[in-house]
């Protein structure tokens, strides 16, 4: 499975959205196997060093054949970013 999140863009390979090409100025690669706990925290990190240096950027999440609820925590956090951006 793999999310992209930027600041305009938030989706799945699986979702209804479509991801949309960009020409960012970073693209940064987080491979998540069994980090379920640590995700949150991983992306919320990388967002607040990103968004202090570069104007526009992706994370790619990958995420291929974990034992734990992974992409279930990516698909929440997915869902809490798409609600934000719309209020």
């Amino acid at each position: 499975m793999i999310y992209v999140f930027s600041k305009n863009i938030f989706c799945n390979n699986n979702s209804g959205y479509y991801i949309l090409m960009n020409n960012f100025s970073i693209s940064v690669v987080l491979p998540a196997y069994n980090e379920e706990e640590n995700i949150k925290n991983t992306l919320s990190e990388c967002i607040d060093f990103l968004d202090k240096r570069f104007e526009d950027y992706e994370i790619i999440t990958v995420n291929d054949g974990s034992s734990d609820r992974m992409n279930e925590k990516l698909d929440l956090i997915l869902k809490w970013m798409l609600a934000w951006l719309k209020n």
